[in-house]
């Protein structure tokens, strides 16, 4: 039987290229086996089947078990030819055969057509299949590559708030998950910052949800424009953010929690009419420890925060 080394030498019968190949070999009276170097058939199409004895599987057999002129000498002999025409007669037609052995990388390919075919017809039928080829090769192209921004789109959906556009919990959770990986790989800081709205209730009790929605949308837009191009701004949900700060020790995420305090108090909003703030809790992430463990600490600073007067930034241990 044929082994797998030889099925992977085969890199024009992959998935797609078997699809086409059959699809095209329809339009065409020409019987195609495709062998190794030891005259094996690794992949036959529908029309040379027809032509063998009938309930016969030639692959993983000898191409000489079906034809009687016995090809197998053409190889070693003519390693340097890349294609040499041949008179094959199939064992079980009545009709008789012309054909050609083409080397195509390390396997060789035997076209089988009647002899009555004009060489113009053979031709214009090889042509055909080319231009088949062409055309279905391009639309395969289109659909992958329409699929592949299908999917993008679909992911980018999947991991994004539709409010703020932030990266929302699930996809917080998966690049989180890769940057504590790398932190403990690669032995570098790793630090969250967590951001709530102080009074935020407020906001949507006096001026309505609405500007509510602003002054999300505002708030995310801002700790965006502060936060570096390698950190990760995400909506952890309602009111509160957190800031994924990757290579970065606790001090330096600390001084950027202070940046991003005074960016957020100093904004001004259409729908209402008063200043905000923003608490902060900070922590650095200690190797091996659970996400949930790293996320906590943060969250218990933030609290502390809360409790001893709002608008600053607290750091956990």
């Amino acid at each position: 039987m044929v082994s797998m080394t030889e099925t992977n030498a085969i890199a024009i019968l992959d998935e797609n290229s078997v699809f086409i190949v059959d699809h095209l070999l329809k339009q065409t009276p020409m019987g195609i086996a495709i062998m190794n170097s030891r005259g094996i058939v690794l992949y036959s199409n529908r029309y040379f089947l027809k032509l063998i004895p009938r309930g016969n599987n030639p692959i993983g057999q000898s191409i000489n078990n079906y034809i009687k002129n016995d090809l197998t000498h053409c190889f070693d002999q003519n390693e340097k030819k890349n294609s040499m025409p041949i008179e094959i007669d199939l064992t079980e037609s009545s009709m008789s055969f012309k054909g050609l052995v083409i080397k195509s990388s390390d396997v060789y390919i035997v076209l089988a057509y009647p002899s009555h075919l004009a060489e113009t017809e053979l031709i214009l039928s090889m042509s055909t299949m080319t231009n088949e080829l062409t055309n279905l090769t391009r639309d395969l192209n289109r659909k992958n590559a329409g699929l592949k921004e299908a999917n993008e789109t679909i992911k980018k959906l999947v991991h994004t708030d539709p409010l703020t556009g932030l990266v929302n919990r699930r996809g917080l959770d998966e690049t989180l998950d890769k940057e504590m990986s790398k932190s403990m790989r690669h032995n570098l800081p790793l630090c969250v910052i967590m951001v709530d709205l102080d009074h935020f209730k407020k906001v949507n009790d006096t001026y309505g949800h609405e500007a509510g929605d602003e002054v999300l949308a505002t708030v995310a837009k801002t700790l965006l424009k502060t936060a570096r191009n390698e950190d990760i701004v995400a909506r952890f949900g309602g009111e509160e953010f957190i800031v994924v700060v990757p290579n970065t020790p606790l001090d330096a995420c600390v001084n950027l929690a202070n940046r991003m305090r005074v960016a957020i108090e100093s904004l001004t909003f259409t729908s209402v009419a008063t200043n905000l703030t923003a608490s902060f809790g900070v922590s650095e992430y200690k190797n091996e420890e659970t996400e949930k463990n790293f996320i906590d600490r943060a969250d218990k600073a933030l609290y502390a925060a809360k409790e001893t007067g709002r608008n600053k930034v607290i750091h956990h241990d």
